[in-house]
């Protein structure tokens, strides 16, 4: 029983790395790996719920402007930020570790934006 809390406090640490670098696909798979010797984790099975969301949203990125990515970006931190907000019990961690890579990808793509660019700016 340690030894399966202790993989799954690894996997979880492991997962948040992902997550924080912007890497939710990553991070889902190493939860993933982990859920079978764990089943009752329920930050586990959060974080991988968190994942799958962050995913669909950064593949919806596709083909939007630096600029609207951004936006995007933060309009589903808004969403997400609700949803968290709604379930008991979340890991902090977790959630800062998505904060740190949404925002910071975010960030990214507001750099890319040209001064004269995207006229939503203006």
């Amino acid at each position: 029983m340690v030894n399966m809390i202790s993989q799954s406090a690894s996997a979880l640490s492991e997962a948040h790395e992902y997550i924080s670098q912007g890497e939710p696909g990553q991070a889902k798979v190493v939860l993933e790996n982990a859920l079978p010797d764990d089943l009752e984790n329920e930050d586990l099975s959060t974080a991988i719920s968190f994942c799958a969301f962050w995913i669909d949203v950064f593949e919806s990125l596709q083909g939007q402007s630096p600029f609207d990515r951004g936006e995007t970006l933060m309009s589903q931190w808004c969403n997400f930020s609700k949803w968290v907000s709604d379930i008991d019990n979340v890991d902090a961690r977790c959630v800062y570790a998505f904060k740190k890579g949404v925002f910071t990808r975010a960030v990214e793509e507001y750099s890319q934006v040209e001064d004269d660019g995207d006229p939503k700016q203006q």
